[in-house]
């Protein structure tokens, strides 16, 4: 028996879509606020949000926001968690999320190059889905999160550890026979971050000219996400000299300081070609910290422009996977709450 309520509403289609993706947008929205963004009456706005509190994919809290007085705002609950399969590192992770970005359960597999990718693939679900069954973790759906196509994984036979998401049929037939559930999404990190824009899980500071997304391991790829959630694919070994590939090529093996000149290296450029209003830095091999944006935001201070908010997965949450949890939840929720009203 499913632990979410079916309801139909007299509210048309339209607007029952448009209510739906503002009310997961954000954070804790009240009928007022929702009423007001969508254009639509107090009302109409209640309807939906006392269908997803009643359906049992959000509760409501009542506290006041600044000078407003108290009202009831919606919150995800645990039942609304997604769980995430990550395949677009060498570290592959299986995470149970909530919409808000706590991470409820993470488990992870290092691959191995000894074995195939088939093997690290079963081996991954098959020993982390025991851990998981044992949690007794509730989850609405499943999503799975690859890398974005980069020339770097076409040239590079090392970096066969990285499914494409044109492998996503595999993939999921393999998640079915083991774990007895189909995916509901597939996104690359990209499409993830760009939901996560769209739905308002992280603000665009200052200038407002989106996020960029520079990930350096065992692989070296980049992004840009647009304000509207399109994103532009970059190949930024073409940038670096000789050398820098060189040190690429043996990350594990260079101190950090050359570790850090290759983020610089790479933010520079992003910084020249986007402005980015964010900067998120990431890697399977090492942390990229504080001191690593600080000689970032030094490095960009040089070019007289302010530099972005920069993240370290130690200093944010990991803002893919809120975009994937997002993205997965609300197809789900349109399942379960629905129009009669065309």
């Amino acid at each position: 028996m499913s632990k979410f309520k079916r309801i139909n509403l007299t509210v048309k289609s339209k607007t029952l879509d448009k209510l739906l993706n503002e009310y997961i947008s954000g954070h804790a929205p009240s009928r007022a606020s929702v009423a007001a963004s969508c254009f639509v009456s107090k009302v109409t706005s209640g309807k939906v949000a006392d269908a997803l509190i009643g359906s049992g994919f959000m509760d409501g809290r009542i506290f006041s926001v600044g000078d407003e007085r108290p009202s009831t705002h919606l919150l995800f609950n645990d039942r609304s968690s997604i769980l995430i399969f990550d395949l677009s590192t060498s570290v592959y992770k299986m995470c149970v999320v909530n919409p808000t970005g706590k991470i409820l359960l993470s488990l992870s597999h290092i691959y191995d190059p000894e074995v195939s990718f088939e093997d690290n693939l079963n081996i991954f679900i098959s020993r982390n889905g025991l851990k998981l069954k044992k949690s007794k973790l509730e989850f609405a759906a499943m999503s799975v999160l690859y890398a974005d196509a980069c020339r770097q994984a076409q040239l590079d036979p090392r970096i066969s550890f990285l499914p494409p998401i044109s492998l996503s049929a595999y993939v999921e037939e393999v998640i079915f026979t083991i774990l007895g559930k189909r995916v509901s999404s597939h996104l690359t990190l990209s499409e993830a971050i760009g939901e996560a824009v769209k739905f308002k899980a992280i603000k665009l500071y200052g200038n407002g000219k989106g996020i960029s997304y520079i990930f350096i391991g065992n692989r070296i790829s980049s992004f840009h996400v647009y304000e509207n959630g399109s994103a532009a694919i970059c190949s930024p070994e073409n940038i670096l000299s000789r050398e820098e590939l060189s040190d690429l090529a043996h990350i594990r093996m260079i101190p950090k300081e050359k570790r850090d000149a290759l983020f610089i290296r790479i933010a520079d450029f992003m910084d020249a070609a986007f402005s980015p209003s964010v900067l998120l830095l990431a890697s399977d091999v090492f942390s990229p910290d504080s001191d690593t944006a600080d000689k970032i935001c030094r490095k960009l201070a040089l070019t007289g422009t302010s530099a972005p908010v920069i993240y370290t997965r130690d200093s944010s949450f990991p803002i893919e996977y809120v975009g994937a949890a997002r993205y997965t939840l609300l197809t789900v929720i349109k399942k379960y709450i629905t129009s009669n009203n065309s």
